[in-house]
């Protein structure tokens, strides 16, 4: 599978969590939104997996595409001053020239 097939399966899971919740409230007659009562709070356990399970889809998708598509940037002789910038953000270059000249170092 792909990166981008997993992170669509898991924002699918994620999504089923927040349709088992809708199902919950209505099954157990407690309308769409509100409040929930204390016997009732065991099911805010499932908006807030939903919620992890969505940012761990995201998290777990770009760092498949960063470990994919950075060192083929990379490996480029002209990388691109912008993603230079970047990278001087990250560690401690000072600017996109000073990175351009440390990266045979790297």
């Amino acid at each position: 599978m792909t990166a981008y097939t997993d992170f669509q399966n898991s924002i699918t899971s994620a999504r089923s969590l927040t349709a088992m919740y809708k199902e919950l409230r209505r099954s157990r007659n407690l309308g769409q939104r509100g409040a929930l009562t204390a016997a009732n709070e065991d099911l805010l356990w499932l908006p807030r997996s939903a919620v992890v399970s969505a940012i761990s889809a995201m998290d777990a998708y770009i760092h498949a595409v960063i470990v994919d598509k950075l060192p083929s940037a990379l490996a480029a002789l002209n990388i691109p001053v912008s993603l230079c910038d970047m990278v001087a953000e990250l560690i401690p270059i000072k600017n996109a020239t000073s990175f351009k000249s440390t990266f045979p170092l790297i």
